[in-house]
């Protein structure tokens, strides 16, 4: 909502799908101190400390299990992961909301978990998938309440979303539903 430079919109390839993933630029414009220059540089030091946490939950998962904590380090095997880094994208920071996401629901912290998928939704909109997949065991298990607190995660994306389709002009762009969540899903 700040980006008021019309150069600035014209780079961006599809304003109203972008804007809906707000987060990681939002924090870091909050970390630069509203320092437009450090802004870049910020971005570089969320992905890479989105990584290192991410690495460090999984391995935290996995000794909770009785596994190696060391298979966590596979992650950085992974050449998606590199491109997040070196891109700058926002998928680093969404990995590390859906691997917190799953930790919060193994360890049955529904209000941790409704606040991590929720900033992840604001991160990342496929982390959608994340609501349906961790929503369902809960309703089968008739744990209603839990899935509602879960659920209330959704409010504060559903919220930024109405305003972006409204704050921003459909001329050029599109919601992005249509390109994600397409058959077969």
């Amino acid at each position: 909502p700040l980006l008021k430079n019309a150069q600035s919109l014209k780079a961006l390839d599809n304003p109203r799908y972008r804007y809906r993933r707000i987060l990681l630029p939002a924090l870091g414009y909050a970390l630069s101190l509203g320092w437009r220059p450090a802004v870049p540089f910020m971005l570089v030091l969320i992905n890479a400390v989105s990584l290192v946490y991410m690495v460090g939950v999984v391995a935290r998962l996995l000794a909770a299990s009785g596994r190696s904590p060391w298979g966590a380090l596979f992650i950085a095997g992974v050449p998606g992961v590199w491109c997040s880094l070196l891109l700058t994208t926002a998928d680093l920071l969404a990995s590390l909301l859906l691997v917190l996401s799953l930790a919060a629901f193994i360890h049955k912290r529904y209000r941790l978990l409704a606040l991590c998928f929720g900033l992840g939704i604001l991160t990342h909109e496929t982390m959608l998938a994340v609501i349906g997949s961790l929503a369902l065991p809960l309703l089968f298990r008739r744990q209603f309440r839990d899935a509602c607190v879960m659920l209330m995660g959704c409010l504060p994306a559903l919220l930024w979303n109405v305003f972006v389709l409204y704050r921003i002009p459909a001329a050029g762009s599109t919601t992005g539903i249509v390109e994600d969540f397409t058959l077969p899903g």
